[in-house]
Formats: structure tokens, C-alpha cells, sequence
């Protein structure tokens, strides 16, 4: 039995070969060759470097490994390394009209999950635009759907001095208007 390939190309168009004798899915063969890429490329790094102060981390996304708070902690537990934590973005993996309602629940579970692993935390919010197909989008905090006060506590159980960044925001003065939102 051969081993099977999978390609990614410049694009990002994913063209993969699933072995069906395994009862491989072509979903199951491409996020295996994506969290084998990322565990090798942790490993490599955090090998080289050996952070005793610092961490190397990933960022939750929606559509690329690690994108769940499971396949993360399945990332975690490969790449087995000290010094290999979690970024933590909420509006990042707030990709459901349930999970921007019910986003205290996915804080819980996060943090249930990935808790002792998280290393810092972006600071945004999402919000539903209205229409037709559902479209998530983000939004400076505190103008969105994420609950800020669920998040903090959370954040601060873990670790009161955590790192706590904003971005994508389009002015100073919107980066002022979510810091004092945030506190």
C-alpha cells in the first residue's frame, strides 16, 4: 500500500488523495496533512529556539489549523513541546449565528480546553450583518455580539497580566473608544 500525497497550491485550493481503503475522507486527509505541517514546524522552531521566557504561539483562525478549540488541544498534545501555547481569538472561531449568541459557552469550553495553553488573547468583537446569507463579521469591541465582561473574567482566572491586543480597528481613536470599552 503506497503512502498517499497531499498538495497545497500557491492559490490555497487544497487538491488531496484520500486512500479509501482506510475509509479516509478527503476532510480527515487535508486537516491531517495541515496540523502534521503545523506540529512540524513548532517543533522545528521551539527545538531551535527553547523559549524559557516566552512562548511560541498559534492563532485560533477560522479556516486553517488550528481553527476549534479540539483541534488545538490535538495540536497541542503532537507538537509536545515546552514553550508551544495558545493565542487565543474568540471573534476568530465566532463563525455561527449560535456561537455570536451563545459565545459565553464557547469561552467556557476554550478555556476548559486550552486553559493552562493560553498565552495571550486578541481583543475584538463580531457582529451579524443583516440579510439575506448570514455574514459574521468584526467589529471594535464592545459594538458586537461577544460578551466582554465573560471573556475578561475568564482571561483573568488564567492569568491576571495577560497580554490582551486589539487589532484590524482604522483610527487611534477607535483604539481608544475599545480600550476604555474593555475596561
Amino acid at each position: 500500500m503506497s503512502k498517499q500525497k497531499y498538495y497545497s497550491t500557491s492559490s490555497g485550493d487544497v487538491l488531496a488523495s484520500a486512500n479509501r481503503s482506510l475509509g479516509t475522507t478527503m476532510k480527515t486527509a487535508v486537516a491531517t496533512y495541515y496540523q502534521g505541517q503545523d506540529m512540524e514546524t513548532a517543533q522545528t522552531i521551539l527545538d531551535a529556539v527553547d523559549p524559557v521566557h516566552t512562548s511560541f504561539t498559534l492563532e485560533l483562525v477560522p479556516d486553517i489549523f488550528p481553527h476549534t478549540c479540539d483541534s488545538y488541544l490535538d495540536l497541542l498534545r503532537a507538537v509536545d513541546r515546552k514553550g508551544f501555547g495558545v493565542h487565543f481569538d474568540l471573534a476568530n472561531i465566532t463563525v455561527t449565528p449560535y456561537h455570536c449568541f451563545r459565545n459565553a459557552e464557547l469561552i467556557h469550553e476554550c478555556v476548559e480546553k486550552l486553559g493552562p495553553y493560553i498565552k495571550s488573547c486578541h481583543a475584538k468583537d463580531v457582529m451579524i450583518t443583516k440579510g439575506m446569507v448570514v455574514h459574521i463579521g468584526e467589529t471594535r469591541p464592545g459594538l458586537g455580539h461577544l460578551d466582554y465582561p465573560a471573556l475578561i473574567r475568564a482571561i483573568n482566572r488564567l492569568d491576571p497580566d495577560m497580554p490582551l491586543m486589539m487589532e484590524h480597528l482604522s483610527s487611534n481613536q477607535e483604539y481608544l473608544q475599545a480600550a476604555e470599552y474593555i475596561r
